[in-house]
């Protein structure tokens, strides 16, 4: 079972400071859903997709999976609950109910790209979220996978990577589950707090938000190998911007909005990891800030830097045709990441896509689209080839090239 997330939360008016020291997954009982219980109703808004004949679920099987299109890990095991649904697709009275709480035009941009074999519904009430696997805040935590029997009691509560043909096999004949079928939840861990004594990297970020004396400061801290790292970037908002825990070269291609791979370092340096701390209240342009606090950077490191032109290889995107792109107009969430198969970037501009794109193959890449808007992409990650072709379904193309590039060396 993967450790649950831990989160330091700190609150200013609209900002929301937020540091994720642990992979997430799940987390159960928080509205006290037991297994023995009976489950609460399930509430649909919307059929999306495999609607049936019947909608009268109960006296029926029911495996209940909680999803979003958002959510990397969710649709990462959408094949294997492909597999186990048609492995049990004999049980005529057994149905999977893929669940979300977004909408149906949303979840359909997903579903051209990732095949469910299951019903895919929403609830935009979120009741059936809450009342399954809500906390107390409003939060939950997702993928989540919940079987319910023909009485309406809920038999067994875990993830789809819990799920097994065993487990299935027990269910559908009615046969009690035993204690190894069950996620271990009580090695989840909780909340860590910080220990008193210990240098708190979160106390330097609050008394940067919550000091309304200080105008302008700068702090540089030396970083901790295997210990959570993350960018809050509020320049605009707040003329805020810190780098916790970040290898040097990861800082100043955020700070200059250039690859890595256009980075040299001594080799004294590239092991080695920083917190960074910015604050300026003059609020400049986001462009001079990180141009201010880059200065800042070397200058505490006793840096110089140069640029120098070489021919290096650069794959550049390009639009082939734009009416195959869907410009997303009116959405407020924005996701930017992947999983062990895919890229996943909804509401997004191209740079920023770009940008994660270079990072994660580690190659230098330039944005040719000319496109302002924003976009959802779901592109296969195992290749630079095999995303070449899933670009080509958005309309864009991928092209290797060899250019003078500027490379950016320290010493």
């Amino acid at each position: 079972m993967s450790m649950l997330k831990n989160i330091y939360f700190m609150k200013n008016k609209n900002f929301l400071f937020v540091i994720a020291l642990l992979v997430s997954t799940i987390a159960f009982g928080q509205n006290e859903l037991k297994v023995g219980y009976r489950a609460p109703n399930i509430n649909i808004t919307d059929y999306i997709l495999n609607t049936p004949i019947d909608k009268d679920f109960s006296n029926k099987l029911i495996l209940l999976e909680f999803w979003a299109t958002w959510c990397g890990p969710c649709l990462e095991e959408v094949p294997n609950l492909n597999i186990l649904q048609k492995k049990f697709e004999f049980k005529k009275d057994f149905v999977f109910i893929s669940i979300t709480d977004e909408k149906p035009d949303k979840v359909l941009r997903t579903l051209k790209r990732i095949p469910f074999n299951s019903i895919v519904v929403s609830d935009q009430t979120g009741k059936t979220f809450k009342n399954f696997i809500g906390d107390k805040d409003g939060s939950y935590s997702i993928p989540a996978t919940i079987l319910i029997d023909t009485k309406g009691i809920v038999k067994w509560i875990g993830t789809p990577h819990d799920l097994n043909d065993s487990i299935l096999e027990k269910f559908i004949n009615n046969k009690e589950l035993s204690g190894s079928d069950y996620p271990n939840i009580d090695e989840q861990s909780g909340p860590i707090f910080i220990k008193s004594g210990e240098e708190k990297i979160t106390d330097i970020a609050y008394k940067m938000i919550y000091d309304e004396a200080s105008m302008y400061s700068f702090t540089l801290l030396n970083g901790k190998k295997n210990e959570f790292s993350m960018n809050v970037n509020t320049l605009r908002e707040q003329g805020l911007y810190f780098d916790l825990n970040k290898n040097l070269i990861s800082i100043i291609s955020n700070l200059s909005n250039i690859s890595e791979s256009q980075i040299i370092l001594p080799e004294n340096l590239k092991e080695q990891n920083y917190s960074l701390f910015y604050k300026n209240k003059n609020f400049n342009t986001e462009k001079e800030s990180k141009q201010d606090v880059k200065m800042n950077l070397i200058k505490s490191l006793h840096l110089t830097e140069n640029v120098i032109l070489k021919k290096t290889d650069v794959y550049v995107f390009k639009v082939q045709n734009k009416n195959k792109l869907e410009e997303i107009i009116n959405e407020t969430e924005v996701k930017n990441g992947f999983n062990g198969t895919h890229f996943l970037f909804s509401n997004l501009g191209m740079d920023d896509a770009i940008k994660s794109i270079g990072l994660y193959y580690k190659v230098i890449v330039k944005n040719k689209t000319n496109l302002n808007g924003k976009y959802d992409f779901i592109l296969k990650n195992n290749s630079l080839e095999d995303m070449k072709k899933d670009l080509e379904i958005y309309g864009l193309s991928l092209e290797k090239l060899t250019e003078d590039i500027e490379f950016y060396k320290y010493e």
